[in-house]
């Protein structure tokens, strides 16, 4: 990922492989399900769907935060869950929240932003 990335590629333009779509929520909700919250079978595809829904032109908090290099949450975000599989002893499936954790992270503590 290079400088100003986030500011080209909106939410619905950033294109990841159908895997990484499906298995960036489903490590999530393992990691969920692990620390005995429920979540319905239908989660990844629903939260799949929802996300199909939002506009082309659409970013998030987080995005906005690197393009203005202030602050990101990222660390409560994408870094809580790696923390708690961590602390369940749930392997990710596979390395695809890390990698984009740690390259986010990387790119943050270059501005400062964390």
């Amino acid at each position: 990922m290079h400088r100003g990335s986030s500011r080209r590629h909106p939410n619905t333009n950033l294109t990841l492989r159908q895997q990484s779509r499906q298995l960036l929520p489903e490590e999530a909700i393992a990691v969920a399900r692990a620390q005995g919250i429920h979540l319905p079978d239908s989660t990844t595809n629903d939260l799949i769907a929802l996300l199909q829904t939002l506009p082309a032109d659409n970013t998030t908090s987080l995005q906005v935060d690197f393009a203005h290099q202030r602050r990101v949450e990222l660390d409560y975000t994408a870094g809580a869950v790696l923390r708690r599989a961590q602390a369940s002893g749930i392997p990710t499936p596979t390395p695809t929240l890390q990698t984009l954790y740690l390259t986010l992270k990387s790119r943050a503590q270059s501005f400062g932003g964390l």
